[in-house]
């Protein structure tokens, strides 16, 4: 399935090393916490990404996203994108047999290890932080 997507974060470029490094949810908030770059001893730089009323998430492998990378329509080099069509939600939508239900509340965050698919009406809050690795 092709995708099209609508850079929502600045390109910064995806680090290959960068990762999902915390996932925090309570049923309706989702927080995300992206390593990009190391900032010193046990320490990195990246983004929070949060969401406030979150309906699904999914944590997926980078590999597992390459039907969508190589549509023409996706966007290189942004950790935050926006699917304006295709991607999971729409699989699911025709899965279901509801076509175009969750057309344009889906979002990618995309590191260089694990992504994550969000199917959320509202757009995230990300915030550039610097943090430790533990949680």
């Amino acid at each position: 399935m092709a995708i099209e997507t609508n850079p929502f974060t600045p390109r910064v470029g995806v680090n290959p090393l960068s990762d999902v490094t915390h996932i925090r949810f309570n049923g309706a908030q989702l927080a995300i916490q992206v390593a990009n770059e190391r900032a010193g001893e046990g320490r990195f730089r990246g983004l929070e990404v949060t969401f406030s009323d979150t309906r699904a998430f999914r944590v997926i492998d980078e590999l597992d996203l390459y039907r969508y990378t190589q549509s023409p329509g996706f966007h290189f080099g942004h950790h935050v994108l926006r699917v304006a069509r295709g991607g999971w939600g729409s699989e699911e939508s025709e899965l279901q047999g509801m076509k175009g239900r969750y057309e344009g509340n889906e979002w990618l965050i995309v590191t260089g290890n694990l992504c994550v698919s969000v199917l959320s009406q509202d757009d995230p809050l990300v915030v550039e932080s610097e943090f430790d690795n533990d949680p």
